[in-house]
This record gives C-alpha cells, structure tokens and sequence, in this order.
C-alpha cells in the first residue's frame, strides 16, 4: 500500500547554501525571486478566505491576539527562563497544549491549524551563534546558557528570523515539489500572518506561521515493521528532499497518524546548529555555504539512523550518497582542466566519507 509522507517544512530553520557545479547552485530562491525578509511575506501563498476568517476569528474574538504577542515577546534575554515559565503557565491556564518542546507551536480551538512560533532560547542561541558562540551543550545546559548570556548580551536583544527562516525553507521545498514527481513526500499548506498589533516585519516578534494539523500520531521509529515496508521509491524521495533543499532531522520527526499516513514534521526539536546564526537580512536563510552542507550531511545521517535496522536500505542510501555531486565537495570538478577532461577531485568531504563508513 502507498503511503504518504507528509513533510512538515516551515519549522525547519536557516540553512547555507554550497556551489558544487553548474548544475546545483545556490538554494535562496522561489520562481526566481530571492527569498529574503523583504520578499518573504510576498512570496508565501495567500491565506484562503475561509480559513482567514477563522483565524481571525481567533485572533480577535476568541483572545488568540494576547496569546501570540506574549509568546512572541522576548524583551530581556537574561530573563528568558522566567519567560518561558510564565508563558507555560499562560498557556496552561487559558487550555492551550504546546507541541513542541523549544518552541511554541498551538492549535487553535476553532479550526483546528496550528500556530507556531520561535521559542525564547532558540532565538537566543542565535543571537549567541552571532557573536560567535556556538555550542550543541547549550540545549540541555541552562546554567552555561545564562552565563553566555550574561557575557555575550546581557540586557540587549536584536531582531531574529528563526520563524521566517522556516517559511523560507517551506517555499523552497514547494517548488522541489512542483518540479519533481513524487509519489510519497508531500508537503501541508502553510500561511505566514503578521502578529495583530506588532510591527510590519517577518522578525521572529512580528510573524507566526499557521499550518495544517495531522491527527493521531506515532513516532515511526518505535514502528520496525512500518519501517521495513517503505519502498526504495520513497527513500528516493526522502533523500532528493534532504540533499536538494537541506532538510536535516528526519529520523526524530517522521510520525505514523491514525489512517497510517506518515507525517514529517520536521523541526520541532532542535538536533543540531547549522541553521544559525540567523539574526540579519545579512545572514538570513541560504547565505552560507559551510552550513548548508552540514544541513545536507546531518539530514542523511538522520535518514540513516531511521534506517539502521535495514542493512539493505543503509547499502541503497550509500548507493544514493556515491558520487552525488550535489553533496559537500564530493564529485567537485578539479579547476578548469577537470571539466575539460571530466575529472574530479574525489569525496574532499570528511562528513560525506562519514556517511559511506556509517555503519548500523
């Protein structure tokens, strides 16, 4: 039986892009219009009026409007841990679940989309990786955290786009979408709506993201049998999404619903930090090239884990990795005598070779 994959883009962050060859450029564009904070807004596809007019619904009559400018708010970043306790219990008191684990991501009780949102220490990592602190042990060490915070910003904050990365990244997977055929990846539809009462602007205190719900959910990880029955075809496409538009945590993210569907929802639960700095038109969504390949790598490696119990499947994802160009420096022309002659200078890339050595 076919089943679909539903992939959850838009809560994906930042990611760089790599120039490999010719044929694989720069990813920061949408039907040919640079994706920036300036055209974002513009670019995204427009909110059909029924579903409008719930949300504003929400917004406007059921208290939804105080709802997402608390959450959106973040003042003071050396009180963010207060923060995020007060908006727990906002969230708590008004019946309101929160779905993610580091950002905030809501159904609205009217129709049912979800509402999502940058969460406080996201944003802040950020501003630290722009001040050149990047560090994995941040997520789960609150104590280290502060004192980087008290160091590095203090009382200061500036403007971020985790939230809009994310719909950037959206876009660029709707049109891979478009142009390709796929049978098994298919991708919501996602709407960015200004925060009622803030500023004009897609920084992460200004925008929210509103997305379809998928029901009854499952991690797919603890489903083998699930597993096992997933098509070469699909990996395929799981592969072309990850590589094409770096998509970087799969294996934590895909879950089964009730009809058996799987579901991606990629991005809730931040595994790794390639997607940041992004705090600045200067640094946002596709501008660096180290950091789109990272993406590229640690989504194939994620793919990979997913797949650990399937030897055969592990060998045809090696089978994808092998000379695909469009990976790292991997299949990297040598100068301009390597494309007059067709030679190349090998897999130059220690995470690619990580990939072909991956072993379950």
């Amino acid at each position: 039986m076919k089943r679909i994959l539903i992939i959850f883009i838009c809560i994906q962050g930042a990611f760089g892009a790599l120039f490999l060859n010719a044929r694989f450029k720069v990813p920061k564009t949408y039907h040919g219009v640079k994706i920036t904070p300036h055209t974002l807004y513009g670019l995204m596809p427009s909110m059909p009026h029924a579903l409008k007019v719930k949300v504003d619904e929400w917004l406007y009559q059921l208290g939804g409007q105080d709802v997402v400018r608390q959450l959106a708010a973040l003042s003071n970043p050396m009180a963010w841990h207060q923060k995020r306790e007060r908006d727990a219990n906002f969230l708590a008191q008004h019946n309101y679940k929160n779905y993610s684990s580091g950002d905030y991501v809501l159904k609205m009780p009217n129709n049912g989309h979800l509402v999502k949102i940058a969460g406080p220490k996201h944003r802040l990592l950020g501003m630290l990786a722009t001040k050149g602190v990047v560090d994995r042990t941040l997520l789960a060490d609150d104590a280290k955290f502060n004192e980087l915070i008290k160091e590095h910003l203090g009382n200061d904050t500036f403007a971020t786009y985790q939230t809009a990365s994310r719909a950037a990244h959206h876009l660029l997977a709707s049109e891979l979408l478009k142009n390709r055929s796929f049978d098994y990846v298919a991708i919501p539809h996602t709407y960015v709506r200004y925060i009622p009462g803030n500023k004009k602007d897609v920084s992460d205190e200004n925008i929210m993201l509103v997305q379809g719900y998928v029901a009854g959910q499952t991690r797919l990880s603890d489903k083998p049998d699930l597993i096992s029955l997933l098509p070469n075809r699909a990996i395929d496409e799981l592969y072309d999404i990850i590589v094409s538009t770096g998509i970087w945590n799969i294996k934590d993210d895909i879950l089964v619903n009730k009809d058996g569907q799987l579901v991606l929802k990629n991005g809730l639960h931040i595994v790794g930090f390639a997607e940041y700095p992004n705090t600045s038109s200067k640094d946002f969504f596709h501008r660096n090239k180290d950091r789109f390949a990272k993406n590229q790598i640690l989504g194939v490696k994620s793919l990979m884990h997913l797949f650990a119990s399937d030897q055969t499947k592990i060998d045809y994802i090696k089978s994808l990795i092998e000379g695909d160009e469009r990976l790292c420096l991997c299949g990297r022309k040598c100068g301009i005598l390597g494309f007059i002659f067709n030679r190349t200078c090998g897999c130059a890339c220690e995470g690619v070779q990580e990939l072909l050595d991956f072993e379950p």
